[in-house]
């Protein structure tokens, strides 16, 4: 049976399903699968990448007059990364100011006699993300310089200021040092080494030992298989940093681990230093005292150096501390990490109104986690304010790695027609990079550039994944890396030339 359709009904029916196909494009922001409306040198670039036009946004502005000069998804939600350390640079500038200082102090409550302090002693901290070694060595002889041999009370740590965390980010590695702790009592960015004893690395006929040699430290070998894709297993034990390696496992001869103690650690190597010294303290207990007399006052680098620091190398625990102290400021209670993201995500919005952050989401200022967002749009507004804003003498833009040069893009568009014409902030995890700051084209202008590539369903199948999957899924992000990286110095390079 034939059934007859009036050609205008056709016509009607085509029209309401392309207007449908318009506003639901529209309302989801739906990314284009060919890149239809890309550049031919763009769609080139983005065809040999292999990493699916769905998966990439980017934004090139002329600085001098805000015109759009090359775009794609720009209002599409991407991992940043790393690359938030540019708007936690920011916030922390604007809020605290570039000479502001952190500073950790030794008190004493109790009266010195004959060499003793009948009293407490504490060792109080407000989140100064590089207190080294040498710095604890520091309060040590001040110990020894007050005439203080020995304290009869406690020895205490104050690490109220700020909240402490064991990790960053649940979702990423437990025994990696990028994952780091954080605390108001931090050193050497929270993490210390295993050193394997042993002519063959047969861990069997190994013994291991902590570096520094801290009492608090146990390196326990366990004749046990450990999942997948993990080395080291953390022992929760209070008042100790408990680790285990696997019989079954090799390592080296030397290794790093995070501290998931990190005021603990702080205090016991201040106790380590002092007993080397011939000055006996108390295992160190977490509390505080009112009406303690300061002893000893030490003062970090001003934020202007920190933030500089951050950027360079992509510290996670100089970024993530950086961002509770400045939500923490006029405040009463410290915040949580998310807390104080959500309080820097507020800060952005009344900021850059233009930079559309209702799509932005912000759980650290490190970037270390999956769930971070954002978009072309939002991150350009920032770098529009920052090209002329001076620091304590510094332009923002100069605080930025310059490529061919220096920090993590050192070995990247190093020829000579684009070595340091590029000021910028790489970001990196598994199946999220980015990259973004500042070009300076062939034809002079100045401009500013973001440009991000995200996975997200093989992010998320990683997130989700068991032990063994996982292994096979990180070993592929590492291809998938190289190829983000070589997509986004190719359009650097082609912006380059044609700009």
């Amino acid at each position: 049976m034939l059934i007859s359709v009036n050609p205008l009904s056709r016509i009607v029916v085509l029209l309401f399903f392309v207007f449908l196909g318009t506003v639901s494009h529209a309302e989801n922001n739906a990314p284009t699968l060919k890149g239809d409306d890309l550049k031919p040198e763009e769609l080139k670039i983005l065809r040999v990448s292999k990493l699916g036009f769905e998966n990439i946004g980017f934004l090139l502005v002329n600085l001098e007059n805000g015109e759009i000069l090359e775009q794609y998804h720009l209002d599409q939600t991407f991992i940043p990364a790393s690359t938030t350390k540019v708007l936690t640079a920011l916030y922390a500038l604007e809020t605290l100011g570039p000479e502001f200082q952190f500073e950790t102090e030794l008190l004493t409550h109790g009266k010195i006699k004959d060499g003793v302090l009948e009293g407490d002693l504490v060792l109080r901290g407000t989140g100064d993300p590089f207190v080294t070694a040498s710095h604890l060595f520091d309060f040590a002889q001040m110990l020894a310089k007050a005439g203080i041999k020995e304290v009869k009370g406690r020895y205490l740590y104050d690490d109220s200021f700020l909240p402490a965390s064991q990790v960053i980010d649940e979702n990423s590695r437990f025994d990696q040092t990028y994952n780091a702790s954080l605390s108001a009592l931090s050193a050497e960015f929270n993490r210390f080494y295993v050193w394997r004893y042993g002519k063959s690395r047969n861990t069997s006929k190994s013994t291991f030992e902590p570096i520094p040699p801290l009492e608090m430290i146990k390196i326990d070998k366990v004749n046990k298989r450990f999942p997948a894709g993990v080395s080291f297993k953390y022992a929760e034990s209070e008042n100790e940093e408990k680790w285990e390696v696997s019989q079954y496992q090799r390592y080296s001869r030397k290794e790093a681990l995070p501290v998931r103690n990190p005021s603990l650690y702080t205090a016991e190597m201040m106790r380590f230093h002092a007993q080397k010294m011939g000055i006996d303290l108390p295992p160190a207990t977490a509390g505080k005292t009112e009406d303690a007399d300061l002893l000893y006052q030490h003062k970090s680098k001003p934020l202007l150096a920190l933030t500089e620091d951050m950027l360079e190398y992509s510290n996670n625990v100089i970024a993530d501390l950086l961002i509770l102290r400045s939500a923490r400021e006029g405040k009463e209670k410290p915040m949580s990490l998310a807390d104080s993201a959500k309080a820097m995500q507020t800060w952005l919005q009344a900021k850059f109104p233009s930079g559309k952050w209702e799509s932005t989401f912000l759980e650290n200022g490190s970037g270390l986690t999956p769930k971070n967002r954002i978009s072309p749009r939002s991150m350009i507004e920032v770098l529009k304010y920052t090209k002329d804003r001076f620091y304590g003498g510094r332009s923002f833009w100069s605080l930025l790695s310059i490529s061919g040069w220096t920090g993590w893009v050192e070995n990247r568009l190093n020829d000579p027609k684009t070595v340091m014409q590029v000021w910028a902030k790489t970001g990196s995890m598994d199946y999220g990079n980015g990259l973004t700051g500042y070009l300076l084209t062939a034809g002079r202008k100045k401009t500013a550039f973001v440009i991000y590539v995200t996975d997200t369903a093989t992010r998320d199948k990683l997130d989700a994944a068991s032990p063994k999957a996982s292994v096979q899924l990180r070993n592929r992000a590492v291809g998938w890396k190289t190829r983000a990286q070589h997509l986004q110095d190719r359009l650097i390079a082609h912006w380059h030339d044609v700009h």
